[in-house]
């Protein structure tokens, strides 16, 4: 259709001036666009095409739960390798730290991690798989894409905050190796001192590991005070109201400790 047989459409000088054509130019592709889009509209509500995507949405139904099945197959084949192989490290570290941890106690946290993971899968894959069911259909395709955005959301920002947080991951990981290498070699000094291997005038070797002590609780509160900013939500009231809470408990813990001595 040329563009002169185009008189009907409300278009105005202006909108043709932001587009830098004639305005009967974007009549025609106005025209153009609106024709395609009502094939396309036409196109998805038409009977072959919904009887076709019925059958995919049935088929996929059908593949979706015998996933799940094999999902749920895959952890409960998990938890029985996993029994069979750690018991008895379970077991011998429930000797070694005196049944201070206990098995149970062990096979409960493993058990939590096991039921979340399975949750978490299972959730995200009928997520999408509903998301792909109601993509099929044009009467549900605004629904498919307010819940995929409704899922991604939340992962896209973890995300980011994990790349935004990489740098000071970076520095606590650091300061951790510091800190834990100093506080070797203070527990080496002191033991030296200990032994008599090393001699400092003045300085009683009996008192070198209760000095040590105090030593290693001064170095972990500097350590904690540097890393502190650096600590995800450290700027925020919430944590600061906990980091204060912590410090009155310790005070109060500390002047009960002195004033018992």
């Amino acid at each position: 259709m040329p563009p002169g047989s185009i008189s009907l459409m409300n278009v105005y000088v202006y909108d043709a001036e932001i587009e830098q054509i004639s305005k009967e130019t974007l009549a025609f592709i106005i025209k153009q666009k609106a024709s395609e889009s009502m094939k396309v509209y036409r196109h998805d509500r038409s009977r072959p095409v919904l009887i076709r995507k019925s059958i995919t949405g049935l088929v996929a139904i059908v593949i979706q739960g015998l996933v799940l099945v094999l999902i749920l197959w895959l952890f409960r084949l998990i938890s029985k390798i996993f029994q069979k192989r750690v018991t008895t490290r379970i077991e011998n570290f429930e000797s070694q730290s005196f049944s201070l941890i206990r098995a149970n106690q062990l096979w409960k946290i493993y058990n939590s991690v096991l039921r979340v993971s399975e949750v978490i899968i299972i959730v995200v894959f009928v997520s999408f798989s509903i998301d792909y069911i109601l993509g099929l259909f044009p009467w549900t395709r605004n629904v498919s894409a307010y819940l995929l955005k409704l899922l991604a959301d939340p992962f896209i920002a973890m995300g980011k905050g994990v790349l935004h947080f990489l740098p000071e991951l970076a520095f606590l990981v650091a300061l951790y190796f510091v800190v834990r290498y100093l506080l070797k070699l203070c527990r080496l000094f002191f033991k030296g001192i200990q032994e008599g291997g090393i001699n400092i005038k003045n300085f009683e070797p009996e008192w070198a590991m209760p000095t040590y002590k105090v030593v290693r609780v001064f170095v972990i509160i500097l350590a904690v005070v540097i890393a502190y900013p650096y600590i995800p939500g450290s700027d925020s009231n919430a944590f600061k109201g906990i980091s204060v809470f912590i410090g009155v408990l310790f005070s109060l813990g500390s002047s009960s400790f002195i004033y018992n001595r």
